[in-house]
């Protein structure tokens, strides 16, 4: 049974979502909002932080050029890019050109 299929009010189904997903109340509205006009489950994502590094300028262009033209948001991009980097064990070019000098 989800949030909103079960008995109880709109308030209560947010309150449940920020307290279960330690999302915000906009967030949450906007979840409730979407599964309303849903017909099938709605999947809420993993909480997000901002997690700065420093990039070589033209490799930033690089990315955002990719987001826009792929209709990624820059976040989505670089993490779909970091979770196939880990998914193939971390190994870079970089560290096969290490292992072969």
């Amino acid at each position: 049974v989800g949030i909103l299929s079960a008995d109880g009010t709109h308030a209560e189904a947010k309150k449940a979502l920020i307290e279960k997903f330690g999302i915000s109340d906009r967030q949450a509205f906007r979840y409730l909002k979407i599964a309303q006009e849903s017909s099938g489950l709605l999947v809420i994502p993993e909480k997000k932080a901002v997690f700065t590094v420093k990039l070589p300028v033209s490799l930033i262009f690089r990315i955002r050029q990719r987001a826009q033209l792929s209709d990624y948001t820059l976040s989505d991009l670089v993490a779909e890019a970091l979770e196939i980097f880990l998914k193939m064990g971390g190994k870079s070019g970089k560290e096969e050109k290490r292992t072969q000098s």
